[in-house]
């Protein structure tokens, strides 16, 4: 009997022994993984600041970090990266700027990024976080203190941002601006109320109130719409 409380006491202990191990494990991971070290973050931006500049990452310096991350300097991706950043000029990343954004994801090297990035998408399903993403695209990409953005630039943004799902008319408005020889910036009023407008456009359009409040572009793409119709009709 003696013998047997023994080997039983031995047990317990080992199994304590484990169960501890293991928590230690698990512990260390979580650390490692939410832990943020701001001189690693500063080593990492000085690998692709320019050589003129080292508090700056230019537009080579992007590139190269992108291909690191094996993202497109085009993507959705390098936009939400910025986004956390609150960079302030598209194509250049101020170490402030790196920092601030970093810090907020809890990252301090490639390979921690690397890991986050798949969260990007569940992040994209969250309407509030949408929303200021799309607000943010339009300052993020004007030059200085323009208020507009080039219409190349527009089109591009809204190629990385939406797709048919989210917005119905995307492809039929690209057509219309591009056909439209007139239009060569977007405004931050059309820019704005683009998405409301595209999921309010009436199945019968001749039911489109163009006394509304909406900006001429969009009541001239109503019209463009209704001379398809048209046309299909002949």
């Amino acid at each position: 009997m003696v013998q047997k409380r023994r080997i039983s006491e031995k047990l317990q202990k080992n199994k304590k022994k484990r169960v501890s191990l293991t928590k230690s494990i698990k512990t260390t991971q979580e650390e490692n993984e939410t832990s943020f070290s701001e001189k690693k973050c500063r080593e990492w931006f000085n690998f692709y600041c320019k050589k003129d500049d080292p508090e700056e990452i230019g537009p080579e310096g992007i590139e190269r970090f992108c291909y690191d991350l094996n993202i497109g300097l085009e993507s959705k991706e390098i936009l939400i990266i910025a986004y956390f950043m609150d960079a302030m000029q598209m194509g250049y990343f101020e170490y402030d700027e790196w920092l601030k954004g970093m810090k907020k994801m809890r990252v301090d090297s490639i390979e921690k990024l690397k890991q986050k990035l798949p969260e990007f998408e569940s992040y994209l399903l969250d309407p509030v976080f949408f929303n200021n993403l799309y607000k943010y695209a339009y300052n993020f990409s004007k030059i200085d203190n323009q208020k507009y953005i080039d219409l190349e630039v527009a089109i591009g943004l809204w190629k990385i941002l939406l797709d048919e799902n989210i917005c119905p008319i995307m492809n039929s408005f690209i057509e219309f601006l591009n056909a439209n020889e007139n239009v060569k910036v977007i405004n931050k009023d059309q820019w704005s109320n683009f998405l409301e407008f595209s999921n309010n456009i009436p199945a019968d359009l001749n039911t489109y109130d163009d006394a509304g409040a909406w900006p001429v572009l969009f009541d001239e793409y109503i019209l463009y719409l209704k001379e398809q119709q048209q046309r299909q009709l002949i």
